[in-house]
């Protein structure tokens, strides 16, 4: 059982993206349209359910550029439902997350709340909700289903006690692949990816305070899912969004190729 620590319920609380996901401007979404309409590429439709780990840094507007720079064969359209610390139980008994979960999408993904495993009764709510989410996709939309392993806090959030991070870090990792083993639902094993580029290079922030992304670890997210949709390598991107340099981007695609599974 973890002890929670004040420092790490702070940082947990703590909001380094907005407590809303951003918005598509108007000209924005009307320029995309556009070009959309002069696309004959087949179209895949992606459904990422999710928390402010989702919508820090417009994650998943990230996905279509980084296929596209790879020259993929198919148009991805990414619709998110995030909301700020929101748990497989608030996405429960949201009506949205019915109404989209009823519609058929080729790729649904989820992704649960950062302190999903801290107290067993919170690991219990993650794998109950988290099974009748699957449940409703599968019986109403009929959607391939996936789950995005999140990672583990920063070294901050634990008071330097490394073994208690550890502790954490293998927590997340098996009650995610029980939940996958159980449930016959495959993982997009992010948080390992992530902790292998963060032992191998400490320098590349990947958090802003030990939870939530920086524009590099909402990059990493990117390239997890779109190798999982894509079921490609990430060496061809050629797309890095404002915030990451070459090099990082590089060294970040790398990794997510060597250690995503």
């Amino acid at each position: 059982m973890i002890t929670p620590r004040a420092s790490v319920l702070f940082m947990v609380l703590a909001t380094a993206c907005s407590l809303s996901p951003p918005i598509q401007t108007g000209a924005a979404h009307a320029w995309q349209t556009t070009l959309d309409m002069m696309d004959d590429r087949p179209v895949e439709t992606v459904l990422i359910i999710g928390n402010s780990r989702v919508f820090c840094n417009d994650m998943p507007d990230m996905i279509r550029p980084i296929a596209d720079s790879a020259e993929a064969p198919v148009r991805y359209v990414v619709t998110s439902h995030a909301v700020g610390a929101a748990t497989f139980e608030t996405h429960w008994r949201s009506p949205e997350v019915h109404a989209l979960l009823a519609q058929h999408w080729d790729h649904v993904i989820l992704q649960a709340e950062s302190a999903a495993q801290w107290y067993e009764q919170d690991n219990r709510k993650f794998h109950e909700f988290g099974r009748l989410l699957v449940n409703e996709d599968r019986l109403k939309g009929g959607s391939p289903i996936a789950i995005n392993v999140g990672w583990v806090y920063g070294e901050e959030n634990f008071n330097g006690d490394a073994q208690e991070r550890r502790y954490y870090l293998s927590k997340i990792q098996s009650e995610h692949r029980l939940f996958g083993e159980e449930n016959h639902v495959p993982l997009i094993n992010t948080g390992h990816a992530w902790e292998m580029v963060h032992q191998a290079d400490p320098r590349l922030a990947l958090t802003t305070d030990g939870n939530h992304p920086t524009a590099n670890g909402s990059y990493l997210s990117a390239l997890m899912i779109y190798r999982y949709i894509a079921q490609a390598k990430a060496a061809p991107v050629r797309f890095a969004p404002d915030g990451v340099s070459q090099g990082d981007a590089d060294e970040i695609r790398m990794a997510v190729d060597r250690f995503g599974g």
